[in-house]
């Protein structure tokens, strides 16, 4: 059956993950995927958190899942444009 879904809040301007289950934030960093108790180091984790999301269910995490995920939900969605769209990416 395979992996279970995650949820994953997705600060689409940042591209930046946090697994809701853990709170670890997930982003690339010099081509390779970081997980970390707290955000990219250029990103004030409050300026993060008020900033436009959205919550997925991953199967596979955000590294299989991020070319569709980017494409859907491009880093320049605006905060009144439904920020908390649920959505579920195979």
């Amino acid at each position: 059956m395979g992996r279970p879904l995650e949820t994953f809040i997705y600060f689409s301007r940042y591209e930046v993950y946090q697994n809701e289950r853990t709170r670890e934030y997930i982003y690339q960093e010099n081509n390779e995927w970081v997980r970390s108790a707290v955000p990219p180091g250029t990103i004030v984790e409050t300026k993060l958190q008020a900033s436009p999301f959205v919550v997925l269910s991953l199967r596979d995490g955000p590294g299989k899942s991020y070319a569709k995920v980017r494409q859907q939900y491009p880093s320049d969605m605006e905060k009144d444009k439904n920020p908390t769209l649920m959505a579920a990416v195979p």
